[in-house]
């Protein structure tokens, strides 16, 4: 389903049907900026860059290495590290360039669908979600996940380095891998649990 609603909202941004919906909804938050909400989304957008995701996964991987629980390591490499990869691939297809409203508070170099920060977002909080999901913070994760998903998706939009779409692209793609790394791998495991069984 993520698939599907990705490749449609892609032919739509590439034909231009959003332009006017995107831009519409960039002015009109822009319209409620302050210098406080300024500093504030400047910082906190960072919580969904490169850095912090990457250190977050990176640590992950590691405690998992650390105790031997592998699958769970490599849901964390290949759940965060190859949503990157795809949206870095998909960011050079697309080619789309970013807003151009008004001045940005940061600098951006590359294009704009789908958004990084949304993809990395996504699926950093799919794959925790999937870790906690047979723990008692199921619900917390869960919550928190959509949160952190939400805020980090608002500050792109709040910036005006990026449009509604290419955060809903972003969050389409990160989570159509994740799911799909997941069920890769669930799949592998009842494989082996039958093989071995036999």
């Amino acid at each position: 389903v993520a698939v599907l609603a990705f490749s449609v909202l892609a032919v739509l941004v590439l034909n231009g049907v959003t332009t006017s919906f995107d831009e519409a909804a960039l002015l009109w938050i822009n319209q409620h900026a302050s210098p406080g909400f300024d500093s504030f989304f400047v910082a906190f957008t960072e919580l969904g860059g490169l850095i912090v995701v990457t250190v977050v996964s990176a640590l992950l991987f590691g405690y998992f290495l650390y105790r031997k629980k592998y699958t769970k390591a490599l849901l964390v490499a290949a759940g965060v590290g190859g949503a990157a990869l795809m949206n870095i691939i998909l960011k050079s297809i697309f080619d789309r360039p970013r807003p151009d409203l008004w001045e940005w508070l940061v600098v951006e170099t590359h294009f704009s669908f789908p958004s990084g920060h949304a993809t990395a977002s996504m699926a950093l909080a799919i794959v925790i979600v999937a870790l906690l999901w047979k723990t008692k913070w199921r619900i917390v994760s869960i919550i928190g996940a959509a949160i952190y998903i939400l805020s980090i998706g608002f500050s792109r939009l709040y910036l005006g380095v990026h449009y509604p779409t290419d955060i809903l692209g972003g969050w389409l793609l990160g989570a159509a891998w994740v799911l799909l790394v997941i069920g890769v791998i669930f799949a592998f495991r009842q494989r082996k649990a039958v093989k071995g069984a036999l």
